[in-house]
C-alpha cells in the first residue's frame, strides 16, 4: 500500500500492483534491500520510457522560436537523467 501510494504515475502504480500479487521467486530471503534493487529497476526502466519521449519532444521543438517550451522540456529531460543516476546508484548500491 505504501508504494502504490508513493506511486505517482498510473503506470509505475499498476507495475506496483502487478509485482505485489506476484509470487517472489529467489533463491534467498526477500530483505528491504533486495525490494530497494527490484523498486529501483522498475523505477529505472520507467524513468528511462519517459527521457526516451522527452528527447522526442526536444528534437521536435525549436530553440529559438519556442524557447520557453524547449527549455522546460529541456530542463524536465536534465532532472530525469539525474534521478535515472540516482536510481541505478540505489540499485547497485542495494545489491
Amino acid at each position: 500500500t505504501e508504494l502504490s501510494a508513493a506511486a505517482t504515475e498510473e503506470g509505475l502504480r499498476r507495475s506496483v500492483t502487478a509485482l505485489a500479487v506476484e509470487r517472489v521467486l529467489c533463491d534467498h530471503d526477500v530483505d528491504d534491500r533486495y525490494v530497494d534493487e527490484q523498486m529501483s529497476r522498475v523505477q529505472e526502466l520507467h524513468v528511462t520510457r519517459r527521457i526516451t519521449d522527452l528527447k522526442s519532444r526536444v528534437q521536435r521543438l525549436n530553440p529559438v522560436a519556442d524557447a520557453e517550451a524547449f527549455n522546460r522540456v529541456y530542463g524536465e529531460l536534465i532532472a530525469l537523467e539525474q534521478h535515472k543516476h540516482q536510481l541505478r546508484e540505489r540499485g547497485v548500491g542495494a545489491a
